[in-house]
């Protein structure tokens, strides 16, 4: 990995398509420097229903990007997203000759990736839960480990076949190779949660403008993944049809005045909005668009309430909720889910770290995803490193064991068949 390499990540959403693009350090950090977007055209709750349509707006922010920086971008990290993505746990096992190494792991995760699915269904990620050896012992990293035979428990991301192979269509004829396929929760995790929540239990709301998706990790293992048709849109739909408003107004009108509990509204805060509608002027009061925008909002809560109970995980997020993408701006959405999950909550925001140095401009919720496909990328550069060292250590240990072998042919005159 050259310290020039350059990163790409593409976010194909609802309402937007984002590309961005960052550069390998030196210390093998990616430091961002451009971002594209572009309003988004033939997506439907996260799943890609006209390829031609994305291909070009896909195309549209890659010339963005290349006015911008110079720079072609080639290969992406990618995310799919969209109804019909679920976890399914799989329990591989293999022989082991008494000390478990990385083949090992690495011929289980082989024997995972390669199991069938449905027909109409694809793996698109999967994570160990725990491994277990001839003991009983579940441990996290096997690798060291004594044992005859080794379980893999592994939590399997399944997602539909035609969205997937859909993406990659569009991405094709935008002439990219797809490093990697996310899911975009997932994504969007890696962005903002800290490890210690996602060790204490933690569940991730990641509020598109089709979709809300939820991620619950808990013991630093990702247990549940579920996809809620509805998001920003759907709260831009109820105001247009409640106040007979074209869709650009009932969307400014909830980016804008959008607030999540209107009982924090105080009679003197109250004030009416002005819209232009046929040439006149409707006046719509503050509290009654806060009703609209909180009673959707309150009908996702009680999906994800739902799930968590029927999964049993709700009194597993000892560390919360976190909310996150575009959605998570709502005024007070923090206060009105905390009051109807009864869980701390924060809003989870991309920031600098040690792998990744942001501009402003993506430290806001809506670019989690875009910031965790890079974040990939970060992990992708030090693996290849890693396996880099591996084989030059490989290689040079091959060299002095050759070098030991002439000089004893040379001086000791012994043959090859007696070394």
């Amino acid at each position: 990995m050259g310290k020039n390499e350059m990163i790409a990540a593409i976010d194909i959403g609802t309402s937007k398509v984002v590309a961005v693009l960052g550069r390998v350090t030196a210390n093998k950090k990616i430091e961002v420097i451009e971002v594209a977007t572009a309003k988004s055209r033939g997506v439907k709750r996260g799943v890609i229903y006209d390829i031609d349509e994305v291909v070009e707006i896909v195309e549209e922010v890659l010339d963005d990007l290349k006015q911008k920086t110079e720079e072609e971008v080639t290969s992406v990290f990618t995310n799919v997203t969209g109804d019909g993505l679920r976890v399914l746990e799989k329990h591989f096992s293999i022989s082991v000759k008494n000390i478990v190494t990385s083949a090992d792991i690495e011929e289980l995760d082989n024997k995972n990736y390669h199991h069938a699915v449905g027909d109409d269904e694809k793996m698109v990620q999967f994570f160990p839960i725990y491994y277990r050896t001839d003991d009983k012992e579940e441990v996290q990293d096997p690798t060291g480990k004594s044992t005859r035979r080794l379980d893999a428990y592994y939590n399997v991301l399944i997602g539909r076949k035609q969205s997937i192979e859909n993406l990659k269509t569009c991405l094709g004829h935008a002439k990219l190779n797809i490093k990697e396929t996310m899911v975009g929760v997932i994504a969007s995790a890696d962005a903002v949660l800290t490890d210690e929540e996602k060790k204490e239990g933690v569940l991730l709301l990641d509020i598109g403008a089709g979709t809300t998706e939820m991620a619950i990790y808990v013991n630093g293992v990702l247990q549940h993944v579920k996809v809620i048709p509805f998001g920003g849109n759907s709260i831009t739909n109820d105001i247009k049809i409640c106040y007979d408003i074209l869709q650009k107004q009932a969307e400014q009108l909830k980016v804008e005045f959008g607030e999540s509990v209107a009982e924090s509204i105080s009679q003197e805060d109250n004030k009416d909005i002005a819209v232009q509608v046929n040439k006149k002027e409707k006046l719509i009061p503050l509290k009654d668009l806060s009703k609209i925008v909180g009673a959707r909002m309150e009908e996702i809560l009680d999906e994800v309430l739902t799930d968590l109970k029927e999964k049993r995980l709700h009194s597993k997020l000892k560390a919360g909720i976190v909310l996150t993408g575009g959605g998570a701006t709502l005024k007070n959405l923090d206060a009105l889910t905390h009051q109807k999950m009864g869980l701390k909550v924060r809003v989870g925001i991309p920031n600098s770290s040690a792998d990744i140095a942001l501009f402003s401009d993506l430290n806001t919720p809506r670019f989690s995803t875009c910031v965790g496909l890079l974040l990939r990328g970060v992990y992708h550069t030090k693996k290849a490193e890693k396996l880099q060292l591996k084989k030059e250590a490989k290689n040079e240990s091959k060299g002095l064991f050759s070098a030991f072998k002439s000089f004893v042919n040379k001086n000791l005159n012994v043959g090859n068949d007696e070394f």
